[in-house]
């Protein structure tokens, strides 16, 4: 069942703007350069969402066009406009084998499931990126998260933005948390938090060991308090899959691993075909702005 959070949270999710988002949607364009105007323009909910992830805040303008003003510093840095999807880095494949991430199914309000093991993660690897080409990398796969939500979306014709998080920790020590990994988990979490809020619904944490339930404390300042509070901590597996399907995610939607039957698709792979999308529009668009003969 629903908690009174969840219900206010999803009704507002496939609502349209309140009179009072409108009005700091406003604020927010009234700021931005022409390139990011016409962005907006195009792709109104892509700023409705960044709205609503500071609406709550004490002081709710000021907090929206500061994280307005930092996300779009940031998109300018990793060349949103140009580059960030239609190019692949030259680290692609290698960020993508050492931080690997899959998506499943849908809860029963569509909210998509993306799935990261914990003891798949290659940490000591992920030390040897610059700082800016996680930021690229990271960015590039929220950003084809961003796009794939929205087309689930449109088929099944109700606004989602959310997505639920299933972070698997079995075989992990708590090493993990020592300084050098700390800072580069840190640093891909950050990417989330900081340039692409409004996006987590829930997240489960399975196979979490006693200790580790102590080390919750390390972890979770790491996340935005909001987000925080959405976090579950869950057991083995077998009452992982029985608790979240009482949450509405079907095994269905839940990998195989977890008990599951859902077969679920790479981020490396969603990525690919999104970005194969986009360089087909750019070339669609391309081709009607020519003289026809």
């Amino acid at each position: 069942m629903a908690t009174p959070i969840e219900d206010k949270v999803n009704a507002r999710e496939i609502s349209p703007m309140t009179k009072e988002e409108e009005e700091s949607f406003n604020d927010v364009v009234a700021t931005l350069n022409a390139k990011d105007k016409a962005w907006v323009k195009a792709n109104p909910l892509d700023l409705v969402i960044i709205v609503r992830g500071f609406f709550d805040e004490k002081d709710r303008q000021k907090a929206t066009i500061d994280a307005c003003t930092r996300i779009y510093e940031w998109r300018d840095k990793v060349d949103f406009h140009g580059t960030l999807m239609t190019q692949f880095h030259e680290k692609f494949r290698d960020f993508h084998s050492w931080w690997p991430e899959e998506v499943h199914g849908t809860d029963k309000h569509g909210h998509t499931l993306h799935v990261l093991r914990i003891g798949e993660v290659l940490a000591a690897k992920l030390e040897t990126l610059e700082p800016l080409e996680i930021e690229y990398l990271q960015g590039q796969r929220m950003m084809a998260y961003s796009i794939y939500k929205q087309k689930r979306a449109k088929e099944r014709g109700e606004q989602r933005y959310l997505h639920t998080l299933v972070i698997d920790l079995a075989g992990v020590s708590l090493n993990l948390t020592a300084s050098k990994k700390r800072a580069v988990l840190k640093c891909i979490l950050d990417i989330g938090s900081h340039y692409f809020p409004e996006s987590v619904y829930k997240i489960y944490l399975t196979c979490v060991p006693m200790l580790f339930r102590a080390a919750w404390s390390v972890i979770k300042p790491w996340l935005h308090p909001a987000t925080a509070a959405k976090v579950n901590l869950l057991g083995a597996y077998p009452a992982a899959l029985a608790q979240m399907g009482k949450e509405g995610i079907p095994a269905s939607s839940c990998p195989k691993w977890l008990g599951g039957t859902s077969e679920g698709v790479s981020a490396l792979k969603l990525i690919e075909d999104t970005v194969a999308e986009r360089k087909m529009m750019n070339m669609s668009k391309l081709a009607a702005a020519l003289p026809q003969a």
